[in-house]
């Protein structure tokens, strides 16, 4: 199973019902998060399954402020941070650190140089190791001058854009993050994250006769159980019974996709990654509702997308449209403007006017603690809000 849990969904501040942007992809072993603005250690401690210890990396898709102010906060927690020392003890610490493994952070350019300073200006002193590995949009400057590593700093990744994008930025048996550039007010970033190809459900019934007709070769070669052998299709193989009959797995199954978007007025960018995605995480940040919103009674509907757009940002409609457009099985809606309550009726309005772009597939605007499951058959639900 894998699930996003949201936690925080406003865009620009803090409301009375929803933190600043922040979201986490569970992977059951391990966790990622991407952004991280103001409150998110806080969120967490409310959140369920997200154990800091299992967080193992953090991607940033740009560097406004309600989408990073909460990092330096949460590394001092996450990697036992302290303030300075005078005695002794402070290099110990840094020697305790260094021999550890780097814990990973992506982002744009620029992000290295905040997170130093940020840890050395407030004498921060970590127990872990940390490495930050940057996208550059274009060729990267010889002759910058990013200051005095940290102590804890392992020195991270200069990656350059090949082809409109950043391919396998991070890469293991089980996943492979993409990422693209996108429009908005800064540089921003989205991130594709695809499911290596898996086994298919293995229907254990069509199995049976054969595995029951060696029953007794199997028992002599002490295989007492011959439905323990299906494990070996769990891994792609093939078995051989002792009559010579020969077990095929079920083939490979797609793997999911999941679709993580920064703050946009134009994603197409992104598109070409995109395709076929199983959830797509897109801004919704202004809806035109002049029924219940003053701020959209004075404009026409095309008026307010090109207002919303000036300011960097998307409307649910245009959210709707991309998801649409790449095939997206299921959008969720994210960084709503602060006029909207997580528990106002209105957000239904905002829902209904993305799902008029995308007839027919599953449409969630998201609340601060939301659970999303993504299933491996690419059912995607609510699972639970926190209260």
């Amino acid at each position: 199973m894998l699930s996003l849990v949201f936690l925080g969904t406003s865009s620009a501040k803090p409301t009375a019902t929803r933190n600043t942007s922040s979201l986490a992809l569970n992977l059951e072993k391990e966790w990622w998060l991407f952004d991280c603005g103001e409150g998110t250690q806080h969120q967490l401690q409310k959140s369920k399954g997200l154990a800091l210890s299992k967080m193992s990396k953090i991607f940033i898709t740009h560097m406004h402020a309600d989408h990073m102010f909460g990092l330096i906060p949460l590394m001092a927690s996450t990697f036992n941070g302290m303030g300075g020392q005078t005695e002794e003890g402070a290099d110990t610490r840094v020697e305790e650190a260094q021999s550890t493994e780097p814990f990973e952070i992506y982002g744009p350019f620029g992000l290295r140089e905040y997170i130093r300073k940020s840890l050395l200006l407030t004498y921060t002193q970590l127990g872990r190791m940390y490495t930050v590995h940057e996208l550059h949009p274009g060729p990267i400057p010889s002759d910058r001058n990013e200051g005095q590593m940290h102590p804890c700093e392992v020195m991270g990744r200069d990656i350059s854009i090949e082809n409109g994008a950043w391919k396998a930025i991070h890469k293991d048996a089980l996943y492979q993050v993409d990422a693209s550039p996108i429009l908005h007010s800064v540089f921003s970033l989205g991130f594709v994250i695809t499911e290596a190809p898996t086994v298919g459900t293995i229907d254990k019934k069509s199995y049976e006769p054969a595995l029951n007709r060696n029953k007794a070769q199997l028992a002599a070669q002490g295989v007492k159980n011959p439905m323990s052998l299906l494990g070996k299709l769990q891994k792609n193989e093939k078995i051989t019974l002792p009559d010579g009959t020969v077990l095929e797995p079920p083939g490979l199954r797609e793997g999911r996709k999941v679709v993580i978007l920064g703050d946009t007025h134009d994603p197409s960018a992104i598109a070409p990654l995109s395709h076929g995605a199983t959830v797509l995480v897109h801004e919704a940040t202004n809806a035109y509702l002049p029924e219940s919103d003053s701020a959209a009674q004075s404009m026409t509907r095309e008026e307010h997308q090109e207002w919303t757009m000036s300011r960097g940002h998307s409307t649910p409609e245009m959210a709707g449209a991309f998801a649409a457009s790449i095939g997206a099985n299921a959008l969720v809606m994210n960084h709503f403007s602060a006029r909207y309550r997580a528990d106002d009726p209105v957000m239904d309005d905002i829902k209904a006017l993305a799902e008029q772009k995308i007839p027919g597939k599953v449409v969630i605007c998201s609340k601060d603690l939301m659970t999303i499951e993504i299933t491996k058959n690419n059912v995607v639900r609510v699972k639970e809000e926190t209260k």
